[in-house]
């Protein structure tokens, strides 16, 4: 089985008809029954240069996306989906230099490759704070960095905290370990 990379994409700053465009390119790749070709604004999308390498996979960052959910609200763009290894990020570049307008926030995780981040990106800037994957709960999912501790303090050291914190990778995470309860 792959492993699956969660993401949580926000694109803000979209006017009526940004908003239509980007649904547009989600609601392709949801409904895709061929190939990437015929999203619209593929030709558009895959003129930009983000990547040494020019196959859609390096472009997109991933081999598939499958879109979860896609809803809006005022001048925002919410959009859920898995992908393949790893996230989307390719694609969100794209579209943030197609819309130079607009703000993309692309969260994602995967904890069987042990990441996450967030990448703050706009057509003139990329900024990705990548993680581990429990370093990205703590920082940005403080109730599932706790659920997840708790998961794996039970499930692999047997509800042995002592265990647990003297395992070299859980260490930095001692007094966090000691207050699960």
């Amino acid at each position: 089985m792959a492993n699956i990379c969660d993401n949580y994409v926000m694109f803000i700053n979209c006017d009526e008809q940004t908003k239509k465009d980007i649904i547009s390119i989600f609601d392709g790749i949801k409904n895709i029954e061929l190939s990437y070709d015929e999203i619209p604004f593929y030709s558009e999308l895959m003129s930009f240069s983000i990547s040494d390498e020019q196959t859609l996979t390096h472009k997109f960052g991933t081999k598939w996306i499958d879109v979860n959910d896609i809803s809006e609200c005022d001048d925002i763009i919410y959009i859920s989906g898995t992908s393949a290894w790893s996230p989307f990020l390719g694609l969100s570049e794209m579209i943030s230099k197609l819309f130079p307008q607009i703000t993309v926030e692309h969260s994602y995780s995967e904890s069987g490759c042990d990441f996450g981040g967030k990448c703050i990106m706009t057509s003139e800037s990329y900024d990705d704070d990548f993680l581990s994957f429990l370093d990205y709960l703590q920082k940005y999912d403080n109730e599932g960095f706790y659920y997840e501790l708790d998961y794996i303090l039970d499930s692999i050291f047997d509800n042995d905290k002592e265990k647990m914190i003297n395992y070299e990778h859980y260490t930095k995470y001692k007094d966090d370990i000691i207050s699960i309860e």
